[in-house]
Parts: C-alpha cells; structure tokens; sequence
C-alpha cells in the first residue's frame, strides 16, 4: 500500500504564499555617487560657466564621422572638432 504525503499548508495557501513579495531587505549604509549631469570641460566653454556635457559631444562626434563617410581611426579628430563647434 503506497503511502500519502500530506504537507503542513493546504496547496491553496502554498500558490499564495508564492505570488507574495519577499520581506524587504534591511537598508545597508551604501554611498550615493552623483552623476553629474554636464561634465566640465577645458576651453571657452568652462570658463564662460557653461558646460557641454560629454553626451552631447559624442552625437556631434558622430555626426562628423557620419558625413566623412565614416572613416576609420579618425575618432580623435572628429572629437575635437565637435568640442570646437560646441565651444567646449
């Protein structure tokens, strides 16, 4: 004769159980880091008090290597050219 295993919760209440949230965490003492939302940059921009953040250098960048026909090793170049035209 096969022997029947019974649990200790009926089966609803273990589908329950399942479908609810684990207890939260305890909150740990971590560091916040900021991000800044411009970079300051060297050249007329920074000393005018204006900043051009780094993302909107890299889409100029682009941009640039784009209309060149996209060239290789040319990356450098085209960064400095979009910090010129954006006056970081």
């Amino acid at each position: 004769m096969a022997k029947k295993i019974t649990t200790s919760k009926p089966a609803a209440s273990i589908s329950r159980a399942a479908n609810k949230p684990a207890a939260a965490a305890p909150m740990m003492a971590t560091a916040s880091v900021p991000k800044p939302a411009a970079m300051a940059l060297p050249g007329a921009a920074a000393s005018k008090g204006r900043q051009v953040s780094r993302a909107l250098i890299a889409k100029r960048a682009y941009e640039i290597w784009e209309a060149k026909g996209k060239p290789a090793g040319q990356d450098l170049t085209n960064w400095q050219q979009a910090e010129r035209e954006l006056g970081a």
